[in-house]
C-alpha cells in the first residue's frame, strides 16, 4: 500500500489547491481537477483550469481525463495511460502513484520509495494479504472488489471485460496456491505416500562380503596365471 511522502505531501500544501487532496487522495484525485489544477502551475500556457470541471460524474471525469492524457502527451511527462485510467476508477495505490510521478516529472527531485513497474499492483491483494485466511475474499468477491463499476461502462467491448475478469481470477488463483503451500494445515493437505517414505542413505556394503569379493578375484587370478 503506497502512502504520500511527507516531501510529497508538503509540496500538494505548497499548491494551496482548491480541493485538499492529502485527506482521500484515491477519491479526490479520480475526476482530474486536482491534476489539472497542479499542471496548470506548473505549465499555464499548456493547461488551463477553466477546461476542466470539478464534478463526480463518470461523464465528467471522462471529459476531464480525455483532456489531461492529450496534454501530458504533448508534453512528454511519460505518465502511462493504464494509470490514469486507473486513477479515474479509484483503484487502490493508482492515484498515490500518479501524484508522486507527477511530483518527480514537476520538479525533477526523486523518490526513493517510488516503485517500479513490475512492483505496481492496482489490486486489493494488500489488503487481502492482512486479513486471516478464513476472511480472504473468493474469486467471485475477488472479481467484484477488483473491477469497478465505472469500467464496466466505459469498457470498450465484451472481451476487454472478460480479460479483466480472467487475469483477476488468475491472480487469484495463484495467491490461492502460495497460500495451500504456507498453510497445508489450514486446507487439510495430507502428506503425499513419496513425502511420507523415509528417506535413508542407500546400505553400505558389508566388510566381509568385500573381503569374500577380493579372495575370490585372486583365486581366479591364479587359475588363469596356471593355465
Amino acid at each position: 500500500m503506497l502512502v504520500l511522502p511527507r516531501d510529497v505531501i508538503k509540496w500538494l500544501q505548497s499548491m494551496d489547491l482548491s480541493v485538499v487532496c492529502v485527506r482521500n487522495v484515491r477519491r479526490e484525485c479520480s475526476n482530474g481537477y486536482v491534476v489539472a489544477e497542479i499542471m496548470s502551475r506548473y505549465f499555464p500556457h499548456n493547461v488551463s483550469i477553466h477546461m476542466f470541471h470539478n464534478g463526480t460524474s463518470l461523464e465528467c471525469k471522462e471529459k476531464n481525463w480525455s483532456v489531461l492524457k492529450r496534454e501530458i502527451e504533448k508534453l512528454e511527462l511519460n505518465i502511462p495511460v493504464e494509470l490514469m485510467e486507473e486513477t479515474m476508477h479509484m483503484k487502490p495505490d493508482a492515484a498515490e502513484l500518479l501524484i508522486q510521478i507527477l511530483y518527480n516529472r514537476t520538479t525533477n527531485r526523486v523518490i526513493k520509495s517510488l516503485p517500479v513497474d513490475h512492483e505496481i499492483d492496482f489490486s486489493d491483494w494488500y489488503y487481502q494479504r492482512t486479513l486471516p485466511l478464513h476472511a480472504r475474499s473468493t474469486a467471485a468477491k475477488a472479481v467484484s472488489n477488483n473491477i469497478k463499476f465505472t469500467e464496466l461502462i466505459t469498457a470498450p467491448n465484451e472481451l476487454l471485460k472478460q480479460h479483466k475478469a480472467q487475469t483477476i481470477v488468475n491472480k487469484h488463483m495463484e495467491h490461492r496456491m502460495q497460500n495451500r503451500l504456507e498453510y497445508p494445515e489450514r486446507f487439510d493437505i495430507e502428506p503425499s505416500l513419496g513425502e511420507l517414505c523415509p528417506r535413508r542413505p542407500p546400505p553400505r556394503e558389508n566388510q566381509a562380503n568385500k573381503n569374500h569379493a577380493a579372495t575370490d578375484h585372486k583365486i581366479s587370478a591364479q587359475v588363469e596365471a596356471a593355465h
